[in-house]
Order: C-alpha cells, then structure tokens, then sequence
C-alpha cells in the first residue's frame, strides 16, 4: 500500500489569503493536477469573526503534478484581473521527499506539546492557589 503514496507530491502554501475557501483553493490547484489531501492550520486572531487559514499543506496524487504546481504558479496572481484575488501571489514551494505521516506525525507532536503547556499551566495554578490558602490560614490563625 506504501507505493501508491511513495509517487504522490506535496507542496507548503506559507500564506493562504483570508478569502480563500479549502474548497476554492482545491478547485484552483487541480488545474494542475488531482489533489489528494489537503491539510491547514488555522490563525487565531483576536476576533472570533476573523479566522482564516495561515499556512496548508497540498498532496498532489503524482509527484510531477506537484512540481509543477511550484513552477508554474508560485509568485504569480491566483486571478485574473477582475476577481477579488487580483494582486495577491501565489506562494507554493515543492518539498522534496516529504511524505504525508511526517506532517502527521508534527501535529501530534505540536498537540502533545499544546496539552503539556496546558498541564503545566494548571500545576502552576494549584501551587499559587495552595500558597494562597497557607497564608489565608496562617491569617486567621494570627501566626502573621
């Protein structure tokens, strides 16, 4: 089953503009070919109302489909000229022998990482609320 996946291409979007759709942008890259899979992450603005996409990961089913991607669409408009993408560049690099577990694999490795800051984050709270209510009883106890 591996060598179906060992063909495939993937290229790194670094910035995705905030009106683009996963939906739209799939159907704007498979003019250069069928995508496979397509994996972002999302920015966290202040603003509920405003989340968009930061940065996503595109598998191409062929791996040329995928340089090609690169060569002919990087640093050029996603539109023409009357659409509301008029001026903004594509920014598509091709990675070289990357394979889809090893984006995987990082994201289980950045939501261990998350759920360990949260952990700490809550120790660190119980040892201030521990402290506080030593004092408050030492308070009460007239030892301060």
């Amino acid at each position: 089953m591996e060598s179906n996946f060992t063909a495939r291409g993937v290229v790194y979007m670094s910035r995705i503009p905030s009106f683009l759709s996963p939906r739209r942008l799939k159907e704007l890259l498979e003019r250069m070919g069928k995508v496979a899979r397509m994996h972002f992450t999302e920015q966290k603005n202040k603003s509920a109302g405003s989340r968009g996409l930061k940065e996503g990961w595109i598998e191409f089913e062929k791996n040329e489909d995928a340089q090609n991607a690169e060569y002919f669409l990087n640093g050029r408009e996603i539109g023409g000229r009357k659409n509301r993408w008029n001026g903004v560049l594509w920014t598509i690099k091709y990675i070289d022998g990357f394979r889809w577990s090893q984006l995987q694999k990082e994201t289980e490795i950045s939501k261990m990482d998350h759920r360990e800051r949260i952990r700490l984050e809550i120790e660190q709270e119980k040892e201030e609320n521990e402290f506080y209510r030593r004092n408050v009883r030492k308070c009460n106890a007239g030892l301060l």
